[in-house]
């Protein structure tokens, strides 16, 4: 990737960063207007997740195209968007390249992050634009953990002593689908803020006081943003306190809006390293499951309009809404 880019041709997006996107308001304050364009001679591919456009003109011929949006920056601005975008992208998959976009009836020289190495690893082809509302991450996996924990919630039991033989069953459907949660968190917070390791999200009103790893910070930087806030506010969180085991004297609150990611994560740091014997474990995982998936879900209708009405494909409930029950089967 060329780290050093100064022209100041626009920049062609077709992912996260594009305007309405997950990723867009990183950039938009650079931004003085955005068009919707074409490349064309290209294809939106994905790897991980992620997509690249692969701008082998010979491979795919000028009817392929891909469409996006090319955005001007504002005034003597031009180097601080490409600098975001750069920061933004991983230079392991992604080289600044120049290309004619077509807008209208015009041809426009700009600029466009292309993937590198198209044809490594596990690709997948899109035959439609992208959007993160179509990411099968959000559109088909999250409802579906929603669906089965409505169902556990009916008949959980959380004492092993008594109800070992129901219990071992339930708890191990819950670190699963917790699990799986977490992994989906990973992946919006990697469209939210970049896949490199090198972004360092915007500052926040409360900085790490030590050096931490970059989910970390990102997930801090999440806790702060507008989308996430409303959400946070909108549903009904299980409290939780978990302690921080990167200063041991420290505690996070699950009802905290500023703490409470921090605490789920951790719950899914320990159970990689705990057994869950106890029923104290148990309620405090799925705790964390309901908190996580209740704030996601009221997160991702927030973020990603019309996301609801996919969740339809997984059935009549879509993505349920699901509260932690407070009868003494499982409160104790």
């Amino acid at each position: 990737m060329n780290n050093s880019a100064t022209s100041e041709l626009p920049l062609f997006v077709y992912g996260s960063l594009m305007p309405g996107e997950i990723a867009f308001n990183l950039i938009s304050d650079e931004v003085e207007k955005s068009e919707s364009a074409i490349l064309e001679g290209a294809v939106t591919c994905v790897r991980d997740g992620f997509p690249f456009v692969d701008i082998d003109h010979k491979r795919w011929g000028e009817l392929s195209s891909v469409p996006g949006y090319l955005l001007f920056s504002k005034e003597s601005r031009n180097q601080e968007m490409l600098d975001v975008a750069i920061l933004y992208e991983n230079p392991q998959f992604y080289e600044l390249v120049e290309v004619d976009i077509k807008l209208g009836s015009q041809k426009i020289r700009a600029q466009v992050f292309s993937g590198k190495a198209p044809k490594r690893d596990d690709v997948v082809i899109l035959e439609e634009p992208w959007r993160s509302s179509n990411n099968p991450l959000f559109a088909h996996a999250f409802p579906q953990i929603g669906i089965e924990l409505e169902e556990l919630l009916r008949n959980f039991e959380l004492n092993p002593a008594i109800f070992p033989t129901v219990y071992w069953p339930q708890m191990v459907r819950v670190e699963g689908l917790f699990l799986v949660l977490t992994s989906i968190l990973e992946h919006l917070i990697s469209l939210k803020y970049g896949y490199g390791e090198e972004f360092q999200p915007g500052s926040t009103p409360q900085q790490p006081s030590i050096k931490q790893p970059t989910i970390r910070k990102k997930l801090q930087a999440f806790s702060f943003e507008n989308d996430w806030k409303t959400a946070f506010t909108e549903v009904e969180i299980p409290e939780i306190i978990v302690f921080d085991v990167w200063e041991r004297n420290k505690s996070f609150n699950s009802s905290n809006q500023t703490q409470a990611l921090y605490a789920w994560y951790a719950v899914r740091s320990n159970l990689g390293h705990r057994g869950k014997s106890s029923w104290k474990d148990a309620d405090k995982v799925l705790k964390a499951l309901v908190g996580l998936y209740s704030t996601m879900r009221a997160y991702l209708v927030i973020a990603l309009p019309g996301i609801e009405s996919g969740w339809q494909v997984m059935g009549a409930s879509g993505a349920p809404i699901c509260v932690y029950p407070k009868d003494s089967r499982i409160s104790r």
